[in-house]
């Protein structure tokens, strides 16, 4: 298990909040939280940023949960 940084940025998108995550090992992740409540999920690791939210981005449009 790779242990987390502090987060880099946060934006909000659909009803969800977007942490960006730096990791030790290099690398970012995303956890995407409805704003609305439920549970936090986290995107796989991306060499960058831009990837990573991309894959949020997408990853909310695909299952969009409560808004």
């Amino acid at each position: 298990m790779t242990s987390l940084k502090m987060p880099v940025d946060e934006i909000e998108y659909q009803g969800h909040r977007l942490v960006i995550v730096e990791q030790r090992g290099g690398g970012y992740l995303v956890e995407i939280t409805p704003l609305a409540g439920g549970p936090t999920i986290r995107t796989q690791t991306f060499q960058s940023t831009q990837e990573a939210i991309a894959r949020a981005k997408a990853t909310v449009a695909k299952h969009p949960g409560k808004r």
